[in-house]
């Protein structure tokens, strides 16, 4: 499994979808001295779930974000400090400046 740990507290800015390429693209603004937005952009998105329900409260913070494999299937997961969760099934990850 890999893990985004340096996305802890980073503020969810958007999620959006490319339907024509099927790519995902996810941006936070990071919680260092530098206030520096990073995307995460998933490509071959085939399965997306997205609750924003608020179970927890109100926030817009992240607290964690994984992308896990199993067969050949990777599960891209993002938790909110809300406790909602965004899950999507994709080809592949990367976290671009």
């Amino acid at each position: 499994m890999n893990s985004y740990d340096g996305l802890h507290d980073a503020t969810l800015v958007n999620v959006e979808i490319v339907w024509s390429t099927g790519e995902l693209r996810a941006c936070f603004n990071k919680c260092d001295r530098h206030q520096s937005v990073v995307c995460l952009v998933a490509s071959g998105i085939t399965d997306l779930k997205c609750t924003r329900t608020l179970p927890w409260g109100m926030s817009v913070s992240v607290n964690s974000v994984s992308v896990a494999s199993d067969n050949n299937v990777k599960k891209l997961t993002i938790q909110m400090q809300s406790g909602d969760i965004i899950e999507a099934i994709v080809e592949d990850c990367v976290l671009t400046d």
